[in-house]
């Protein structure tokens, strides 16, 4: 019998294991935190700045101020063009780009791939910084959206940190730390807009982005000081194999057959559909939270800005404490695992419900006020995703982690595409008659959203962990 228990050198490399891994974890939180806050930033200042920018190209003889601009329908019309440009000059490298990605982070390690999105953030600042010096066209704005989308823009960072995340947790804990990650990450950004609007209200547009590329700087210094490799070297896939090539177009092609495989199956099929429903509807809120108030309201990148930070300390407030321990005492009462699967489909359920209630109202004010108090009760909605993710995180070994959130990052690229295609088209077609009609149309696609949440056969989620 003794030799079935644990001797006190192997408690001790479990306790030294655990520790270390949780070391890393808390490493990993202060990079996260303030990188979100300062790649959102710019956000709403360059909203501002394309409005500005067009409304002079339109009447270059005339002095008008920003809530004059913003309320012309035509410059409306003319800056939904340009935020379309600059998002699709990221989301299209982006999709051919991430599946590539995700094989690295299988082969080389999550570390070497972390300080892509750092420079991805920094191009486009300095872009800007030029044209304004020198008085230049937003093309070139977009030519350094373009590079960023070469390097993988966001998507490296979000499939990066989850696949580090995932190599620090275990399925029993990994939903509760993906909530934390999701939490640090809205933490971050309630921040970002608030200070960017701030920065631009009262030094001017230059200073955001130059503190942007500063702030960068030192957390580029902080990762090669201190993050170090989540995946072991033990657990990697072969760098070098006969199948290895660096074509892009070859690894989308995996990662599509990666999606077949994904679904084969009727369950995960459709929570990686709602998922990409985020992703369908990504390109919409910059116009529900920007342009439309701004065209209805006469809001700027600093009212914007103070909104988004009311609303990402909600979100905050539900991902760090309140779905959490909904989220215990649901499970807790639980006594198998089909039990806690429905408890979790729930709670998705619900922050869909509220998608779709939320953005309705939001469409309905009658004045900007009525926007905050909204809000707290739209910000429990983003609680349905992390459940989302985290389900079918458990459903791979964790050597597989990066190429599934790479498969799961093309179907996101591919519906951010169409998102920054359709999009500000359909913003395009009605801010001169009716500019909240979007707020309508994302709260339908949530609902169709719901409606499948239905059709979920939770017997193919047993056992995953």
């Amino acid at each position: 019998m003794a030799s079935l228990l644990p001797t006190s050198s192997t408690t001790s490399s479990t306790l030294t294991a655990v520790s270390s891994a949780s070391a890393a974890y808390l490493i990993l939180l202060p990079l996260l935190l303030v990188h979100m806050a300062v790649s959102t930033m710019g956000l709403n200042p360059i909203n501002q700045f394309v409005i500005l920018k067009v409304c002079h190209e339109l009447q270059p003889n005339a002095t008008r101020p920003y809530p004059v601009c913003a309320k012309d329908s035509d410059v409306q019309t003319a800056a939904a063009f340009w935020v379309q440009a600059i998002s699709l000059a990221i989301a299209i490298p982006t999709f051919f780009i991430s599946p590539l990605i995700g094989l690295l982070l299988d082969r080389v390690g999550r570390r070497p791939i972390l300080f892509l999105p750092f420079v991805a953030v920094i191009l486009p600042a300095i872009a800007v910084l030029v044209i304004e010096a020198y008085d230049l066209g937003l093309w070139l704005l977009v030519l350094a959206d373009l590079v960023k989308g070469c390097l993988g823009g966001n998507a490296v960072f979000v499939m990066t940190v989850y696949s580090m995340f995932a190599d620090l947790t275990t399925g029993e804990t990994r939903t509760r730390v993906f909530y934390l990650k999701e939490a640090f990450s809205l933490f971050g950004f309630s921040f970002g807009p608030y200070i960017g609007g701030l920065l631009y209200e009262s030094y001017g547009l230059s200073t955001v982005f130059t503190v942007i590329i500063a702030a960068e700087l030192i957390i580029v210094t902080y990762g090669l000081l201190f993050v170090k490799e989540s995946l072991p070297e033990s657990r990697r896939k072969p760098l070098i194999d006969v199948s290895t090539t660096l074509n892009p177009l070859v690894h989308l092609a995996n990662s599509l057959k990666s999606l077949l495989k994904l679904f084969s199956t009727r369950t995960p099929t459709i929570l990686a559909l709602i998922n990409a429903t985020g992703a369908l509807t990504q390109s919409a809120y910059v116009f529900i939270f920007f342009f439309v108030p701004s065209a209805r309201f006469g809001w700027d990148s600093y009212e914007s800005g103070r909104f988004l930070m009311v609303g990402s300390f909600c979100r905050f407030a539900y991902f760090a404490g309140i779905v959490p321990f909904i989220m215990h005492r649901l499970l807790a009462r639980q006594n198998s695992h089909d039990g806690r699967v429905s408890a979790e489909l729930w709670l998705i359920r619900a922050g869909l419900v509220t998608y779709v209630v939320t953005l309705t109202l939001f469409g309905r004010v009658t004045d900007g006020a009525q926007y905050y108090y909204i809000i707290p009760i739209y910000s429990f909605a983003s609680s349905a995703l992390p459940t989302l993710r985290a389900l079918l995180s458990k459903t791979v070994a964790q050597n597989a982690q990066g190429q599934l959130f790479a498969s799961l990052e093309v179907l996101q690229s591919l519906g951010s595409l169409v998102s920054h295609a359709v999009m500000p088209i359909v913003f395009r077609a009605t801010v001169g008659f009716m500019p909240e009609a979007i707020c309508y149309i994302v709260a339908a696609m949530w609902g169709v959203a719901l409606t499948a949440t239905f059709f979920v056969a939770k017997g193919e989620l047993v056992g995953s962990d």
